[in-house]
């Protein structure tokens, strides 16, 4: 049992070395109640149908992982070839039409309403995804025929402000002007790229335990009790340090993984889309910013527009 379908868990024993019997009785079930009908006929369009979208899928994923050359698909059929999966595919789905349109139909229809609870459920499984492959091919493709091209390359109908923001944060990696955040995210409409970044100065860095703020603490998974703060998550708790830029690598690390958790939940808050990155620097801050204007972003997709607040000192 693999947790698929998470609505099936009750028939999932608890320990998997256990003969499943549930899952057995339910199957017999399934297979039995139509045909106490007398007619195996009730039951046939649906397995055959059930069977040829199987088949079509598998056809289907092969086709695509063949197609797209993904490295990690590698069939020991040594005639194997994209095209013979996508004549596969097509043959399955035509024979289902042929055989009974409304029962195909019907059964695409209830493939597709298990695929989206899936996705609601969050159930995804360690599996690879087809998908990931599809999308990543069009990027990289996309981006080959932008090589030797720039931002200043675009025509003016089709220039949209891609948004580098500077988040400030405290000495504990809490984001501190959020008001630049909700700036930004009001020019989401322009349809371009948001990249946000915080840069943390390693001298001025302070353990991070206990001292998260209340209003950050709901969205970390943690309480507040007693002014104190208390980790429901292990990860995301700091390891001991002793403050004061006393930070070895690993806590910094983790300090760092930290802020950038906090600045993706503000960005989900604020119902913005984009990338976010935290880093932490020994040199001054205006290096740190002007580095990160100058190599964020790849080729055309660089950012053309930047937003930080009014500095301090």
């Amino acid at each position: 049992m693999d947790d698929a379908i998470p609505f099936l868990r009750f028939v999932r024993p608890k320990d998997a070395t256990v003969e499943p019997k549930k899952a057995i009785w339910v199957t017999w079930l399934i297979a039995s109640v139509p045909t106490l009908a007398g007619n195996l006929d009730h039951i046939t369009p649906i397995v055959t149908m059930s069977y040829l979208l199987m088949y079509a899928g598998i056809n289907l994923s092969c086709f695509l992982l063949g197609f797209l050359k993904s490295p990690g698909f590698r069939p020991t059929f040594r005639y194997f070839h994209w095209s013979i999966s996508l004549i596969g595919c097509v043959w399955c789905l035509g024979l289902a039409i042929i055989i009974s349109w409304t029962m195909a139909l019907a059964t695409i229809v209830l493939v597709i309403i298990l695929y989206v609870y899936n996705k609601k459920q969050k159930s995804e499984k360690d599996w690879g995804d087809v998908g990931d492959s599809i999308r990543y091919n069009v990027v990289t493709n996309t981006l080959r025929e932008l090589t030797g091209t720039t931002t200043e390359h675009f025509h003016a109908k089709n220039w949209r402000p891609q948004l580098l923001t500077f988040v400030d944060t405290d000495d504990c990696g809490n984001p501190t002007n959020l008001h630049v955040l909700s700036l930004a995210s009001q020019l989401k409409l322009g349809r371009g790229i948001n990249m946000v970044v915080s840069i943390m100065q390693r001298d001025r860095l302070s353990p991070a335990n206990d001292q998260v703020q209340p209003s950050n603490a709901a969205m970390l998974g943690m309480d507040f009790t007693g002014g104190k703060i208390v980790s429901t998550d292990p990860m995301l708790t700091s390891s001991s340090g002793t403050g004061g830029g006393c930070f070895d690598q690993f806590e910094i690390v983790e300090l760092v993984r930290h802020s950038k958790v906090l600045l993706q939940r503000h960005m989900q808050r604020e119902n913005m889309d984009g990338f976010a990155e935290v880093a932490a620097t020994s040199h001054s801050l205006s290096e740190a910013v002007w580095s990160a204007v100058i190599h964020t972003g790849l080729g055309p997709l660089s950012p053309n527009t930047v937003m930080l607040s009014l500095p301090r000192d």
